[in-house]
């Protein structure tokens, strides 16, 4: 079996990160022996960017492959980038429009720097879109070109004959008519869309008019860990993570609090430099309350890279509290034992709430985009523990945290109950889907969407 996962991004964000290496390792664990490529969805020059960008993608043991239609300014503004940009763009369409008309034959055509994506999504059995949250649309010409960006890799494979799976999204918002008539487009030409909560579900289906037959839900891939998670793991890699970063463990503190911020612009709400600011005004005042009224030690945590120069800011503005702030760049492990370490967890970046969940710490879920924030929280933890970010106040934030350490042991025994489930539900769902493709394939049932050579593969695998 050959499969080629769509839409990877780089090593700086721990949740792309877990869910891309858990696919892997279950894609592994159902057929042994599969040859697993990558297309990255981000930059261009692939594996010629920063050493350090790629090293633990590296380590997976998979190719990986640069973006066709990489990320339009990636930080820079300018004529340079716009000539950049509108380049990319320009080859994207180019690329696409040669395997729109010639299909498989259309090697000679595309650039050489892109042949080795193509041949990727050539040779494959399966194409897998990687589960996250980047289908959605705030509407306008930018977000439209966005959501192109994003199908571009899916739209390729389809004009190849590939069967494709969207494995563990959350959809929506889809704001503007152009942008919902592109993802749908593609989308109802997917054999599966494996969406990881219930609001993705009915956006799907009654926004994107997807066939309910091809929808399934699942857990977020994320939340599968297969070691079994001890607070004694998790309290070794506390420490040895602090002695790295030379911080002390506050033996006197009643409780630690693990908090992850992240930036956040407000798009549907306005005045989003106004409103981010209030957002850390709230936390740091929470830090303080926390130090002088519970005793608590808070660790401020990274979870993507970019989220360190916020983490500083809210302990600029702490007048007491006097929180740790992490800066290392840790493995998907290594956060997993981190959060686990904690009593209670305050995270804004989805997948730092998912990690610690699945390391049997209770969480305070600030949720930035509906979908995911509420939908997956809501799956392991009650609904009065997630807090919308566009309607955050500091009692409001407190009176949850003191719900949740008051009654921390009986949530914490939900939490590992749920997560649990979860586990158990993705290894026997996960292995029936890839079961059914590998049966079919064997079977030489191509369907609309099964591509030429996909049987012969498909037979020597199975």
């Amino acid at each position: 079996m050959r499969f080629a996962i769509l839409n990877m991004s780089d090593d700086s964000n721990k949740g792309d990160l877990a869910i891309l290496e858990n696919t892997i390792l279950l894609l592994r664990r159902a057929c042994p022996g599969a040859e697993i490529e990558v297309l990255n969805a981000d930059y261009a020059g692939g594996g010629d960017g920063p050493s350090k960008m790629f090293e633990h993608v590296r380590g997976l043991g998979v190719a990986h492959h640069q973006a066709i239609f990489p990320r339009v300014f990636d930080g820079r503004r300018g004529p340079a980038a716009m000539a950049s940009a509108l380049w990319n763009l320009a080859v994207s369409l180019w690329v696409l429009a040669a395997v729109g008309a010639l299909g498989g034959r259309a090697g000679r055509l595309i650039p050489r720097r892109h042949r080795p994506a193509f041949e990727a999504l050539r040779s494959a059995d399966l194409a897998i879109l990687k589960g996250g949250s980047y289908l959605y649309s705030y509407g306008g010409t930018a977000q439209l070109l966005f959501v192109y960006r994003m199908v571009h890799q899916s739209l390729l494979a389809l004009c190849l004959g590939k069967r494709i799976v969207a494995l563990g999204h959350s959809v929506g918002p889809v704001v503007g008519r152009p942008a919902r008539w592109l993802l749908g487009a593609c989308m109802r030409r997917f054999e599966r869309v494996v969406v990881r909560e219930e609001i993705s579900r009915r956006c799907v289906r009654d926004e994107l008019r997807i066939d309910p037959a091809r929808i399934e839900l699942l857990p977020d891939l994320a939340f599968w860990r297969p070691e079994s998670p001890t607070g004694q793991d998790d309290d070794r890699i506390l420490h040895d993570v602090l002695n790295r970063e030379g911080v002390e463990v506050d033996g006197a503190a009643a409780v630690r609090i693990g908090l992850t911020a992240r930036h956040w612009h407000f798009p549907l709400q306005g005045d989003g430099a106004g409103r981010f600011d209030a957002y850390l005004t709230i936390l740091a005042n929470t830090i303080d309350r926390l130090a002088g009224q519970r005793g608590a030690q808070v660790f401020l945590m990274p979870h993507a890279a970019e989220d360190l120069p916020v983490s500083r800011e809210i302990a600029r503005r702490v007048r007491q509290g006097r929180p740790v702030v992490l800066s290392g760049d840790y493995t998907t492990v290594e956060l997993r034992g981190l959060y686990g370490a904690m009593d209670l967890f305050v995270g804004t970046r989805i997948h730092s709430n998912i990690f610690a969940l699945s390391a049997g710490t209770p969480v305070v879920a600030i949720a930035y985009e509906i979908p995911k924030g509420f939908g997956i929280i809501s799956m392991i933890e009650p609904r009065e523990f997630i807090l919308d970010i566009a309607e955050l106040t500091e009692e409001r934030l407190w009176d949850v945290i003191s719900a949740g350490l008051a009654d921390r042991e009986t949530l914490a025994a939900g939490v590992r109950a749920s997560v649990r489930r979860a586990n158990d539900e993705i290894d026997q769902r996960f292995s029936a889907l890839l079961g059914r493709h590998r049966r079919e394939t064997a079977e030489g049932e191509s369907g609309s969407l099964s591509g030429a050579g996909g049987k012969e593969t498909g037979d020597e695998a199975g």
